[in-house]
């Protein structure tokens, strides 16, 4: 894999907690073991999202439904002006945090695949060029890539943008 910049080194499996898979979550959502608790299934933080980011998706847990979640490879939270998934959500799973508090993924970066990093492309900063909440979360050297800061919402929508394949930024569900 390459270097890893971060806290903590990328995990090498899926975390899980009894009763609790550890997915990328819409903004909001509550504490995993009291989510799969929470959340019926219904789906109408998926209907509202207008990124159309969140996806109902894997297996039923604990009889209900499948659950939420977000894949940034794929399609990003956007972090939209008034979180409308959070607005949605009938059973609370989502609760209301302010955006600045928003914290959906961790996002790790693997400086051996990055093209500012490597020296294929110095001046690429696609990824904090796109990012929502701006140069306080990710700013990118040439040389050296991207440095992710804890005002990083883990939205995806780096991951989803970066030009090289496969990107070096990767969503991982938040650390419980």
């Amino acid at each position: 894999f390459g270097k890893w910049r971060g806290a903590e080194p990328a995990p090498r499996t899926a975390t899980v907690v009894p009763s609790a898979i550890n997915w990328v979550r819409p903004p909001g959502a509550i504490e995993p073991s009291l989510f799969v608790q929470a959340c019926d299934g219904c789906a109408a933080c998926a209907e509202a999202c207008p990124a159309l980011a969140i996806n109902m998706t894997g297996p039923a847990v604990a009889g209900r439904k499948p659950g939420p979640r977000i894949d940034g490879a794929q399609s990003p939270c956007v972090m939209c002006d008034d979180i409308a998934c959070v607005a949605a959500c009938p059973t609370n799973a989502l609760a209301h945090v302010d955006r600045s508090a928003i914290r959906i993924a961790q996002i790790r970066f693997d400086e051996s695949r990055c093209l500012a990093a490597v020296g294929v492309d110095p001046g690429c900063q696609v990824c904090a060029d796109r990012c929502p909440v701006g140069p306080t979360a990710i700013t990118v050297t040439a040389g050296d890539g991207p440095t992710i800061t804890a005002a990083c919402t883990g939205c995806g929508v780096c991951v989803h943008n970066c030009p090289a394949t496969p990107p070096p930024l990767i969503q991982l569900p938040p650390t419980l």
